[in-house]
Formats: C-alpha cells, structure tokens, sequence
C-alpha cells in the first residue's frame, strides 16, 4: 500500500525538480547570452568586403596620384616631407622615341641611335626608414606616373597600427586575403575586379611581409583598356611612319 501511494509522489517530485532544473538552465543560457558575446563569424580568405571603395585614380600615396606629371609627382612627395631623387635605373625612351625606334626596326634598321631620354623614376625617403617609389611610363602626352610604392619595416610600427591608418585613409577593401594578409581596393562598381582580375585594373594593394618584417602599400595603375588604346595609338604612328608593303616578288 505504501508503495502505490509512494509512487505517485516521487513521480511528482521528479516533474517538478526537472521543471526547476530547466527553468534555471533556461535562466543561466540568457545570462550567458548577455556576458558572452558571440564571436563573429569568420571572413571566407577572398571575400569581398562590405562597403563602397572610392574611386582608384582618386587615391594618393603621400600626395602622389597615378597619371601626374614628374613635376607634379615631386612636389607632392617633397610637400609630404620627403627627401626626392632620381632613381638610380637604366635610362628609357619617352613616346616619341619608342615610335622612331620601332619604326627603324620595322625598316630592318638599328634603333641604337635613338635617344633615350625618358625621365628617371622617383625615390622618397623620410624617417622611420619610410620609403617611396614612383614610377612612370611613356604616354603620347608625355612621361606619367603609373605605380607608387610605399613601404616602412615592421620593427617601426606595429601590424595594428598600420592597418588601422590604411583603413582610415583608404576605407574598407574591395577584397581582404586574411591568410595572405593583403587587402586590395578597387573602384566602386568595377565589374572586372575580382581576386584573379584585379592585376588587370587600377587597384590599391596593402600586404604584409615575412612574418611581419614590413608593410607595403602599392598604387597601381595597370589597365588593360588604356593600355589596349595605347596600343592602337602606336601601332598605326609606327604603321604611318614605316609602312608595310602589300607587295611581293614569288
């Protein structure tokens, strides 16, 4: 008799202390929820990031923009308080030399002679061992620059920091490599920028280097249409200059 009347209590007794036990588990869950933050979701390595980019031509590496003059490109460096010389390179030919070079080889001719007095890429230097080079290349319009590189050692300034001041300055990537460390922008609705096109396109890259041993920042001004457009430019002046013959003599 005991035993059926016994039953029914500890039957009871079981329900309301699995109640008690879920309600405090269900208590302790929300309370966890609002110490502990969830932890953000990880970025996919190559995943555009959220944000408009401005556009590329607009940026500037210590004042110095793609497509200025070298005149102009020394002013900005020497306005941001770096110390500017010739880089110490081979000597080039500008537009103009480039085409009569090409057109005396076109006649089977030595180009040897043609000048080459394209003007020397550019070299800035400031303290903490900050480093700048400006390149340029041949344009009809003359000598411009086409790529700026900016690099400091990773012992003068820590990974943080320097992202924090790209980020600033730049805005968020178009795309960010979190295993490679790069970040590359690309102007806002670029249709062809992408991780295996961006080379292709005007673009601002960020990278950092062996085990954080110096960071880079690099403007680039590679353009697959302009370049496209040049090409046709050159060809048909060399074309014009030094025609082909129609003719032949089986």
């Amino acid at each position: 008799m005991k035993s059926r009347h016994l039953a029914p209590l500890a039957l009871a007794a079981c329900a309301a202390l699995t109640t008690l036990v879920s309600a405090q588990d269900t208590i302790l869950d929300r309370l966890v929820k609002k110490v502990v933050k969830p932890s953000p979701k990880p970025t996919k390595a190559g995943a555009p990031s959220a944000g408009q980019v401005a556009s590329v031509s607009q940026f500037d590496i210590a004042g110095v923009r793609l497509g200025m003059t070298r005149d102009l490109a020394r002013a900005a460096l020497q306005q941001s308080g770096y110390q500017v010389r010739d880089e110490d390179s081979l000597p080039s030919r500008t537009w103009e030399e480039r085409i009569q070079a090409a057109a005396l080889e076109r006649q089977g001719r030595s180009s040897y002679g043609v000048a080459k007095t394209a003007t020397k890429d550019l070299v800035g230097t400031k303290e903490r061992r900050q480093k700048i080079k400006v390149s340029f290349s041949a344009k009809p319009e003359g000598m411009r620059v086409t790529k700026v590189e900016y690099g400091i050692p990773g012992e003068e300034i820590t990974r943080q920091d320097y992202d924090a001041n790209v980020r600033q300055k730049y805005g968020p990537p178009t795309f960010e490599n979190s295993v490679q460390l790069t970040k590359i922008w690309c102007s806002a609705g670029e249709p062809r920028c992408s991780l295996l096109t961006f080379l292709k396109r005007p673009h601002l890259k960020s990278t950092l280097r062996y085990g954080n041993s110096a960071h880079e920042l690099e403007l680039i001004g590679s353009d697959e249409v302009e370049q496209a457009r040049l090409k046709v430019l050159f060809d048909t002046e060399v074309e014009r200059r030094a025609p082909r013959t129609r003719d032949t003599a089986f």
